[in-house]
């Protein structure tokens, strides 16, 4: 007998910030952002860290399933307490 486990997304907030404002501020499933070190993708629960963001789409699947990309030029990225948080001055 064979079992399969599945992993339900589950949502985690995200919030994408300019010199303007808050540009994004939503529930999503997934997270990919380019780094210093290279891409990175992110999902709930991910281990906490903080990181330099290369120039480069940020790309993001709301908890409804939406895909969403932003051009961010540059920042820094945080992931703690199941929270991403994206400080950029363009985006």
């Amino acid at each position: 007998m064979v079992y399969l486990l599945i992993m339900s997304a589950t949502a985690f907030d995200l919030e994408l910030i300019t010199p303007e404002g808050i540009l994004v501020q939503d529930k999503v499933v997934e997270v990919v952002a380019v780094t210093e070190a290279g891409e990175i993708g992110i999902l709930n629960r991910h281990t906490d860290l903080q990181s330099t963001l290369g120039s480069a789409p940020l790309r993001f699947k709301s908890e409804a399933g939406k895909l969403d990309t932003y051009a961010v030029l540059g920042g820094v990225i945080e992931v703690k307490d199941n929270k991403v948080t994206v400080i950029t001055d363009f985006a």
